[in-house]
């Protein structure tokens, strides 16, 4: 939430000439249920269901391209051991400061935000990352705030290479 995962991914994408998919807006299309919908009506558990369901499907199909998945997606189920089997997973790492900045700024659209502000928004941010940064850096690869699409598609590249 709130590291850039779209944008990041996008561009990532463009660079390695990969389609890209984001998990959240896959669920919803298929499901023709927004995310606010999801946890409105049916709550976190019934979603995450619902995403590990789309992500086993998109890994079983044999698929290839750029998947950005949401910031629970590793944390529910079977999801980061299937992504791990998958593909190359890469952690978004952006410092703890900068992710409240950009929630502040854009927290109506996400539902566990919703009502959040200040110091209330700082301890979600601060409790969730605590809780599940050791899964984070579980991922094959970590891509810092400061490094540009350019640079670690470069090094995406190199890794790849090297490995066959």
């Amino acid at each position: 939430m709130g590291s850039g995962k779209t944008t990041r991914g996008r561009a990532l994408a463009g660079l390695l000439n990969l389609p890209f998919v984001d998990l959240d807006e896959w669920v919803a299309g298929s499901t023709r249920r927004s995310l606010v919908d999801w946890f409105t009506h049916s709550g976190e558990e019934a979603f995450r269901m619902a995403e590990s369901d789309a992500l086993r499907e998109w890994c079983d199909s044999g698929a290839y391209g750029v998947m950005a998945t949401g910031g629970g997606t590793p944390m529910h189920h079977d999801n980061m051991k299937l992504m791990q089997e998958s593909g190359t997973t890469v952690y978004l790492q952006v410092h703890e400061q900068e992710l409240v900045r950009r929630l502040a700024a854009d927290n109506a659209s996400r539902p566990l935000l919703s009502g959040l502000d200040g110091r209330e928004l700082d301890s979600f941010v601060r409790a969730h990352l605590h809780s599940r940064e050791s899964r984070y850096l579980e991922s094959h690869r970590i891509w810092r705030e400061e490094e540009s699409p350019e640079d670690f598609a470069k090094q995406l590249s190199l890794h790849s290479t090297s490995a066959h």
